[in-house]
């Protein structure tokens, strides 16, 4: 969701602009886009390891050792 929102800050800025839409406007003056970007680089080797481990079909037991690791 982080991705998403940093992906689409300007057409969201504009779309605020464009409807008046005050609660939005804030919403997004209150997003620090350099923070954001920090945000994503640090949980997204998360994010790929929660990936790894959650399969509904195959065993994944054997990878979370590996997982840890590289966490």
């Amino acid at each position: 969701m982080l991705k998403s929102i940093k992906e689409n800050i300007d057409p969201l800025t504009n779309l605020a602009n464009e409807s008046n839409d005050k609660t939005l406007q804030r919403m997004l003056l209150d997003v620090h886009e350099d923070l954001l970007g920090e945000a994503i680089k640090v949980l997204e080797p998360f994010d790929n390891a929660t990936k790894l481990v959650s399969a509904d079909k195959a065993p994944t037991l054997h990878v979370v050792a590996a997982v840890r690791c590289q966490l």
